[in-house]
């Protein structure tokens, strides 16, 4: 409480004084609380929204359709470019190399 209300008889003129200085208090400090809100809202929104995972940079990067128009014409390109394939390699196995031929055999 102001100093004014803890006189022992106040007046009616400095009761309504200190009311009003009160309610100037309290727009203010709502005023505030209602700018610090908004401030942490703007937070999440960066932080947590759909526009923090963008940036300029990133807007061609997955770009599906011009990908794929982008990849054919390569390729056509290449088919253009290469020789004919002579012969195919073998399908590898996974697994270990075969032991040498020269190597003698011995069974338990």
């Amino acid at each position: 409480m102001s100093a004014l209300v803890k006189k022992p008889n106040p007046s009616i003129k400095d009761l309504q004084k200190a009311l009003s200085d009160k309610d100037l208090i309290i727009a203010r400090q709502a005023r505030l609380i209602k700018a610090m809100e908004e401030t942490i809202r703007l937070q999440k929104l960066r932080k947590f929204g759909t526009s923090s995972e963008k940036s300029a940079s990133q807007t061609e990067l997955f770009n599906e359709a011009e990908l794929a128009v982008v990849t054919e014409e390569a390729m056509s390109e290449l088919a253009i470019e290469s020789a004919p394939p002579t012969a195919k390699d073998p399908a590898r196995r996974p697994g270990r190399k075969p032991l040498p031929a020269a190597l003698p055999r011995t069974r338990p």
